[in-house]
């Protein structure tokens, strides 16, 4: 599925995640951040549609992620439980490391040189928080840190 395709529950979501982010001091951060990462996605549809191509598997993730987030914050009429905040701060772990490796591959294949605010937010999310690190043992920080890198740089040298 493209990422134009996703666009209406990307939607969606954002605006449960904006909800979860002023209204929660904890994890507000990390609501913030997946907010603005389906943000960035929802503003250059066609540059991920084109350029992310092995994060696919990630593709579907964010997309099943969003769809839990949004499902819940519609069963508890915008205002979760402190059980369901538990989840749904969960959910959004999991979608900052779907979005970490799609706008890292995006990133890494479009001809921009400077990744956009909302793009450099996630990945410094994901680089600084410390749950992520290079020999984890974790698929996420696999793709991230070295899959992507390597399975790019014949490109990376041809395009630039």
């Amino acid at each position: 599925m493209t990422f134009t395709a996703m666009a209406p529950l990307f939607e969606r979501c954002q605006r449960q995640l904006d909800k979860l982010a002023r209204n929660r001091d904890t994890g507000a951060n990390r609501f913030s951040v997946c907010a603005r990462g389906l943000s960035e996605i929802l503003t250059s549809l066609d540059d991920y549609d084109k350029n992310v191509v092995i994060a696919h598997k990630f593709a579907d993730s964010l997309a099943a992620n969003a769809e839990a987030i949004t499902q819940e914050m519609i069963f508890h009429e915008g205002e979760p439980t402190d059980e369901a905040m538990g989840h749904l701060y969960e959910l959004a772990f999991q979608m900052v490391e779907d979005l970490a490796v799609i706008v890292r591959e995006k990133t890494m294949r479009s001809a921009v040189e400077v990744p956009s605010p909302g793009e450099l937010d996630v990945m410094d999310y994901f680089e600084r928080r410390g749950f992520w690190f290079l020999g984890d043992d974790t698929l996420v920080t696999e793709y991230y840190y070295t899959g992507l890198p390597i399975a790019l740089i014949p490109q990376i040298f041809v395009n630039r």
